[in-house]
Order: C-alpha cells, then structure tokens, then sequence
C-alpha cells in the first residue's frame, strides 16, 4: 500500500513538472519578448474587443537592429501583428 501511494505521488510531480516547463516563464523571457507577448494580445483584443480570450503567443521574431528600446519595440511589433493575425491576413 505504501508503495502505490509513493508511485502516485511521484507520478504526479513529474506530470506537473512536465507542464509547468511548457509554459512560457517570465523570468527567462528577455524584455522584447514580454513586450512581444503583450502587445500581441492587445493588437489581438484591439480588433476583437476588449474582452477577448487572446490566442497562444507565437514566437517573437528577432527585433530589428535599430531598436534600443527592448520592452516598447517588442510591444509595437507585437500589437501591430496580433491586428494583423485578428483580421485573418497573411502577416
């Protein structure tokens, strides 16, 4: 009996291990990519309406070279992508 319940219990720390390291984690994402995140989903929600689910964030693409400013040059791309991605055009 005190083997099943030490097998459950492992099975479930490692299923909630394997599900937390699918989720994007905040600590390893760089500026640009939050600001990517963000933005996204407020392009997405400016076209759906403001109570909008947002949609799974795709990758952000690399920032272009003349951006000095990671958080609000990752947030403009994104929020002009996610408008693009909420009117079904090929972006």
């Amino acid at each position: 009996m005190k083997i099943k319940i030490i097998i459950y219990a492992l099975i479930i720390f490692l299923g909630s291990l394997s599900v937390s390291s699918m989720e994007p984690n905040k600590f390893t994402q760089s500026q640009y990519e939050q600001g990517w995140a963000d933005g996204f989903c407020e392009g997405w929600k400016d076209i759906k309406g403001q109570w909008a689910y947002c949609p799974y964030t795709p990758y952000a693409p690399y920032p272009e070279y003349n951006c000095n400013e990671g958080y609000r040059c990752g947030y403009n791309r994104g929020f002009k992508y996610g408008m693009c991605k909420a009117r079904n055009m090929n972006c």
